[in-house]
C-alpha cells in the first residue's frame, strides 16, 4: 500500500523527532549519572561536551547529506578524512549543526545543488575551495 506523501511526510518527521528526543533523554541520563563518561565520549569524538549536546539535539542524518553534497563537488571524504583529519572534522561539526538539513535534501534531488548551496551550506565555501584545489 502506498501511502500518501504528506503523510509519509508527517510519519517521517514524527520519527524523528522521536529519535531526537529519545537520544536527548539517554545523553541526560548519561550526563546525570556518569558526568565523566560524557566527557570521555564527546573526547573521543573530537568534540567538547557542549558540541556533544548540540550534535545529539540536531537529530540524525547530516552524514549521508554530507556525503552527498562533497560528492556534487567531486570530494572524496574518506580521503579527506585521512589526509586531513582535523579539517574533516570540522566540516562534519558544520554539517552536524546545520539547521538546513531539509532544504539540503531538496537541493540535492536537483542538479543545481552546488550552484544552490551557496545560500545555506555552511561548507559550500570550502567544499568549493577544496574542488579547486583538486583540480590544480
Amino acid at each position: 500500500m502506498t501511502r500518501h506523501p504528506v503523510l509519509q511526510t508527517l510519519s517521517d518527521a514524527f520519527r524523528g523527532w522521536r529519535r531526537r528526543r529519545l537520544a536527548m533523554a539517554e545523553l541526560r541520563d548519561l550526563t546525570a549519572r556518569h558526568p565523566d563518561a560524557l566527557a570521555r565520549t564527546a573526547g573521543e569524538c573530537g568534540l567538547s561536551t557542549r558540541e556533544l549536546k548540540q550534535v545529539v539535539a540536531r537529530g540524525t542524518g547530516s552524514d549521508a547529506l554530507m556525503h552527498r553534497m562533497m560528492t556534487v563537488y567531486g570530494l572524496d571524504a574518506e580521503l579527506l578524512a585521512h589526509d586531513s583529519p582535523e579539517l574533516m572534522r570540522d566540516i562534519e561539526l558544520a554539517c552536524s549543526l546545520c539547521s538546513a538539513k531539509r532544504r539540503c535534501a531538496s537541493t540535492l534531488k536537483r542538479t543545481t545543488a552546488r550552484a544552490e548551496a551557496g545560500g545555506f551550506c555552511p561548507n559550500a565555501d570550502q567544499f568549493a575551495e577544496l574542488s579547486l584545489a583538486d583540480t590544480r
